[in-house]
């Protein structure tokens, strides 16, 4: 079975042009809950819809947001920093171009701080 960061991976690197975005939830495991990006220029930026999110939020525990940098490396922008701020997730971002991954956490969050402590090991210490 493939681990978070595997499937992240996976995802982001069949995506050579544009980010890609979604949550990673837990329940017993985590898993990845991918939405369409919605970004006007998506190969630039990431953009997830209130629907989307509320929708997938009423069924699934998510602990962070996620997306791809397809041609930039791996740390947040300011645009990337303010979405996890308005929303109180954690950002998760994976480089294309470098291979590795970084993460943002706001002041406030919404997710279980174990999770996240579970997601960190996962994706940073493997």
């Amino acid at each position: 079975m493939k681990n978070i960061k595997e499937i992240i991976k996976e995802i982001s690197e069949k995506s050579i042009n544009q980010e890609i975005c979604g949550f990673i939830c837990f329940n017993d495991n985590f898993y990845v809950k991918q939405v369409s990006n919605r970004a006007s220029n998506p190969d630039v930026y990431f953009h997830m819809s209130t629907i989307d999110y509320l929708d997938i939020k009423k069924n699934n525990n998510i602990v962070a947001i996620f997306h791809n940098h397809p041609t930039y490396t791996e740390s947040q922008s300011v645009f990337d920093k303010t979405m996890a701020e308005n929303i109180c997730l954690p950002s998760i971002v994976y480089s294309n171009l470098t291979k590795n991954f970084s993460i943002f956490i706001p002041d406030s969050i919404t997710s279980d701080v174990k999770d996240l402590e579970r997601l960190k090991g996962v994706i940073f210490n493997d």
